[in-house]
């Protein structure tokens, strides 16, 4: 079993769990409303009077349903999310007990965390991982799922995360050490064709086959280089 640094990600955590408690929310109070009219109902007079409480009611139940449906969509996309990673760091646990798999990793100065950075004999690899399912594909530019646009530029995002990596780490180290930026699609029902062959310059792989890939990349360190980069990458686990 690999060695395993780092906690899930509390971005994806917390975020699910507010957007969660919102759509609970917002559904109490518009049912607290709803509640209080009634109570006034009663000392409805004249149809238009109905009326205009009818319309009122209607109202605050459409805002109800679509708030709640916003958040609950927001929710969702956060909960896939922390998921997705779980599922591949199951994956990366599997790796032998030479395999370092950090968590969570926030490099100094950049906004997105990484999912996971893997060190081992094989070379650094930058992990980016998405819960998208359908059939991906490549227009010549971004990834596609069912023929569309992604509405994020994906390998963009995993290039400049593998980059920043090999920056910090050439900062601490003084040594040019070349990083694998490789995105997993961690859904079974993702499909994908694209093999072991870089999508400019990254790796696009489903969950299945991301075990194979580090098996078949070349040795590149001793044991006392990766202890040096682990060192290096210790600092960044947050508590």
């Amino acid at each position: 079993m690999s060695q395993i640094y780092g906690k899930p990600s509390r971005y994806l955590i917390l975020n699910d769990l507010f957007y969660f408690l919102k759509e609970k929310f917002i559904i109490i109070i518009g049912i607290l409303l709803i509640l209080i009219l009634l109570q006034y109902s009663k000392l409805i007079s004249s149809i238009t009077s109905l009326i205009i409480f009818v319309v009122i009611l209607l109202i605050i139940k459409n805002y109800i349903e679509i708030k709640s449906k916003i958040y609950r969509k927001i929710s969702d996309k956060f909960h896939h999310g922390a998921e997705g990673e779980h599922d591949i760091y199951k994956e990366l646990k599997k790796l032998p007990h030479d395999y370092l798999v950090f968590r969570d990793i926030k490099l100094p100065n950049i906004e997105c965390d990484l999912d996971f950075v893997v060190i081992c004999p094989t070379g650094v690899y930058a992990v980016e991982v998405k819960s998208h399912k359908g059939n991906i594909g490549y227009d010549g530019q971004q990834l596609t799922r069912d023929g569309k646009v992604f509405e994020k530029d994906f390998l963009k995002q995993t290039i400049f995360e593998a980059m920043s990596l090999r920056e910090f780490i050439k900062e601490k180290s003084g040594k040019e050490i070349f990083t694998h930026a490789v995105l997993v699609f961690s859904s079974p029902y993702a499909s994908l064709r694209f093999g072991f062959n870089p999508i400019n310059n990254v790796i696009v792989i489903g969950r299945k086959f991301l075990l194979e890939y580090f098996s078949k990349q070349p040795p590149r360190f001793n044991e006392i280089e990766i202890n040096t980069l682990k060192e290096i990458l210790m600092p960044l686990i947050k508590g």
